[in-house]
């Protein structure tokens, strides 16, 4: 019997040309879980620490803005907890301009954690994770997943952006139901798909509750929606 060749030895041992390249993915995720989403859910909790840690320091005055919207937000907190038998007349009557779904969202954290300032930009926070989520979507759906997590530590580190999200603010709660509409539109594949089309209009009707402006942000999506082509189509 012919013996096996130095040569054929080193073939039959040689690793498979994508075993490194599988290996590296095996290492990248830990538990089944994707890198990507540990990349977002740092970016996440990075802007949330730095976020309370500067409500913990910060100790100014607040300017008009904010403190108008404090004193809405007490109002309807004022109404939920008061106890009183008129309790859905005074909610109506706490606030005639603004739309109220920002400062309604505020109560339950003042419930829980106590009518402040600081428990106020938790809130924001949540509106800030919202708006990482929904800016990764898009950079996923329209290009590719390093482009959504590259469009999402921009979004994160956005001076302005990370500055509202600090104050009491309805800006990042309006630039959160933006993002996710728009999110969920490119989902839709312009209302096509009837699931997210359904969610995307609740998204709708919810940045209406934010702030009246919404609809503006919103008319390039509702054009191509109404005067779509089959080439047309998003993602």
């Amino acid at each position: 019997m012919d013996s096996p060749s130095p040569n054929q030895n080193i073939e039959e041992n040689k690793p498979p040309c994508n075993a490194g390249r599988e290996s590296l993915t095996r290492e990248m995720k830990f538990s089944g879980f994707p890198s990507h989403y540990f990349i977002l859910l740092a970016l996440i909790l990075w802007t949330f620490g730095c976020n309370q840690i500067w409500a913990l320091l910060d100790s100014r005055p607040l300017s008009w803005d904010p403190a108008a919207h404090l004193r809405i937000a007490f109002g309807y907190w004022s109404a939920f907890t008061s106890g009183s038998d008129r309790m859905w007349l005074d909610l109506l009557s706490v606030e005639s301009f603004y739309p109220p779904f920002y400062h309604l969202s505020l109560v339950p954290v003042f419930a829980w954690l106590g009518f402040s300032l600081d428990n106020a930009v938790l809130v924001n926070s949540i509106y800030l994770a919202v708006i990482i989520l929904s800016t990764y979507g898009i950079g996923q759906r329209l290009y590719d997943r390093n482009t959504g997590l590259l469009a999402a530590f921009l979004m994160s580190c956005y001076p302005f952006l990370a500055y509202i999200s600090r104050q009491l603010s309805i800006g990042v709660a309006l630039t959160a139901c933006v993002t996710l509409s728009y999110y969920l539109f490119l989902r839709s594949e312009n209302f096509e798909n009837r699931k997210f089309s359904f969610w995307f209009s609740c998204s709708f009707a919810v940045g209406l509750m934010f702030k009246w402006t919404f609809i503006f942000y919103m008319l390039p999506a509702i054009i191509m929606g109404l005067f779509h082509t089959e080439e047309d189509r998003p993602g």
